[in-house]
C-alpha cells in the first residue's frame, strides 16, 4: 500500500427517516403484509377500553383531564 493514496471506506446505504422506518419495521404500514400481532392489539385495545367505560368512576379520569 502506498502512503500517498487515500484509504476507500465503503459508502453506507442512506436510510429512511426514524418515523418511516418504525411505520415501516414496527407497524407494518405501507408494506404489502400485515403484522402478526395488529389482531391482537386492536383486541386488547378494544377489551380495555370496555373495562375502563364499564366503571362507574370512569369520568373522573376525564374531570382531571380537562381541569
Amino acid at each position: 500500500r502506498s502512503v500517498d493514496r487515500p484509504i476507500r471506506v465503503p459508502a453506507r446505504a442512506p436510510r429512511p427517516p426514524l418515523p418511516r422506518r418504525i411505520r415501516w419495521d414496527r407497524y407494518y404500514i405501507g408494506r404489502g403484509e400485515q403484522n402478526l400481532l395488529a389482531e391482537d392489539m386492536n383486541q386488547a385495545v378494544n377489551y380495555l377500553s370496555q373495562e375502563l367505560y364499564s366503571r362507574d368512576v370512569h369520568f373522573q379520569p376525564t374531570i382531571m383531564q380537562f381541569s
